[in-house]
This record gives C-alpha cells, sequence and structure tokens, in this order.
C-alpha cells in the first residue's frame, strides 16, 4: 500500500527487473538479473506469501528489456528468452510449471509478446 512499505523479497532490489502483477492480483511476476551478461530467469511469488518464489524459467537466458505478459485468467506468462544473445524467441509458462514451452523458433528476435483478451 502507498502508506506502507512490505519487503517481499529478501534479496538485492537491482537484481529483480519488470515486476508484473497478475489480472487476478494472486501473483507478482519478475526477472531475476544474475550477474554477468544476458543471464536472467523468470519467477512468479504468490502475493499473500512473501518470500515465495516461484522458478519458472530454468537454463532460459530471459530478454529483461522485454516485458513479461500475463493471459488474461493470471495462470499463465509469455515473456522472450533463448540460449543466445542472437536469438530471441516466445515461451509461455504456466505459473505452477517449471518448464516453459516454446512458441517460436526463428532466426529473428521475436519479442514483446501481448495476450489478447479472450
Amino acid at each position: 500500500d502507498i502508506e506502507n512499505i512490505d519487503q517481499r523479497t529478501a534479496q538485492n532490489l537491482d537484481t529483480f527487473k519488470k515486476p508484473q502483477w497478475s489480472p487476478t492480483g494472486e501473483w507478482i511476476a519478475f526477472y531475476y538479473q544474475h550477474p554477468g551478461p544476458s543471464s536472467a530467469d523468470v519467477y512468479t511469488m504468490d502475493a499473500e506469501r512473501p518470500f515465495s518464489v516461484n522458478q519458472l524459467a530454468t537454463q532460459i537466458w530471459a530478454y529483461t528489456e522485454a516485458p513479461l505478459s500475463w493471459s488474461p485468467d493470471g495462470k499463465e506468462i509469455v515473456f522472450v528468452g533463448g540460449h543466445t544473445d542472437e536469438n530471441w524467441n516466445l515461451y509461455i509458462a504456466n505459473v505452477h510449471r517449471d518448464t516453459p514451452i516454446i512458441l517460436t523458433d526463428s532466426d529473428r528476435r521475436d519479442h514483446c509478446p501481448a495476450w489478447s483478451p479472450r
């Protein structure tokens, strides 16, 4: 709330990028920037349970300059990532699953995903 600060993470705040509330207000998604270039992961956190984080993307370098985009029902997130700086693709992950599914596999830098309403 605007009058009180409620810390929800234990790490240095400079390592967290682009936090996004889910449409239902139950979850917060964010990038965690590792030390070093092009190394970031996607996490979610239950808004009611501080310090409880769930890593969604492992071994996929998330592109922290692109926003995360929530599905209208707040159950999935689409984000940009890849395994190298040369090629970015779109991935989708369920907030309860830690294995994202690749949506695009192109030789371009796909980014800026956005869900449309149903």
